[in-house]
């Protein structure tokens, strides 16, 4: 059978983005109730089954039903699709946004990519003698550039470094930003944050991760991070993408 034309150089398009793509196939590890729909976890690989992005993605139906309250919820990676030095995926639902008022006060998702056990984070109170753990000095070299700590440690998550640069703290309203965390001396997650209006503009968007110098654990360690909208899954999806693999200097 001869193929014309037209199909000879459709082919040639798809063969050449299959090889430009890195992305071959993607494994649902998780997925839990929200509203009328759900949320899932998921890992893309490449070809020879290396992980090239960790995320999350949100049904349409949980967009359109979220609860009026405030939800914690976690996705856990079957142990075959865990990525290191991911553990564990917290999901956070806020529809009153949480503090500083006036910043991060609109409804939107919290999504900390943990690099800690679940049974470590889960007795994190930051009080006490853990609040000498919570907020434990961190040598600059695991600190990336222009990120600056909050006050204090929160429960079952750590302390939380926030990007400077981010457009809602130098004026503007606050749509999308990436947060560093870190307990007893070491980071214990990635949280991209992403505010529900945001979300409902159906973005397809792609934002640069900073790095630190150093890392406390060796991994996988995104280049990027995306928030994107599926219009044929009808789903929205927040990932740190273009996975690397680096190593720890302790």
């Amino acid at each position: 059978m001869q193929i014309g034309v037209k199909w000879k150089n459709l082919l040639g398009i798809l063969v050449f983005f299959a090889a430009q793509s890195t992305f071959a196939y993607r494994v649902i590890t998780d997925r839990i109730p929200l509203g009328k729909g759900s949320v899932y976890s998921f890992v893309e690989y490449t070809r020879n089954k290396v992980p090239t992005a960790i995320g999350v993605a949100i049904a349409g139906s949980a967009l359109k039903t979220l609860p009026d309250e405030m939800q914690m919820l976690e996705l856990v990676p079957k142990s075959m699709h865990k990525v290191e030095p991911y553990t564990h995926i917290g999901f956070d639902w806020n529809p009153m946004g949480h503090e500083p008022p006036g910043i991060y006060d609109l409804p939107h998702f919290d999504v900390h990519f943990y690099m800690i056990p679940q049974n470590v984070r889960h007795n994190i109170t930051c009080a006490g003698a853990d609040a000498l753990k919570c907020t434990k000095a961190v040598a600059s070299s695991y600190i990336p550039a222009d990120y600056g700590p909050t006050p204090a440690g929160v429960p079952m998550m750590g302390w939380h470094w926030l990007d400077l640069k981010s457009p809602e703290l130098n004026g503007q309203t606050f749509t999308r930003t990436l947060i560093y965390g870190f307990y007893d001396g070491s980071t214990a997650f990635i949280e991209p944050m992403v505010t529900l209006a945001y979300l409902k503009t159906k973005p397809h968007a792609v934002f640069p991760v900073r790095w630190s110098q150093n890392i406390s654990v060796s991994g996988m360690y995104p280049k990027n991070y995306s928030v994107d909208y599926k219009p044929v899954t009808d789903t929205y999806e927040i990932a740190l993408i273009d996975l690397v693999s680096r190593t720890s200097s302790r």
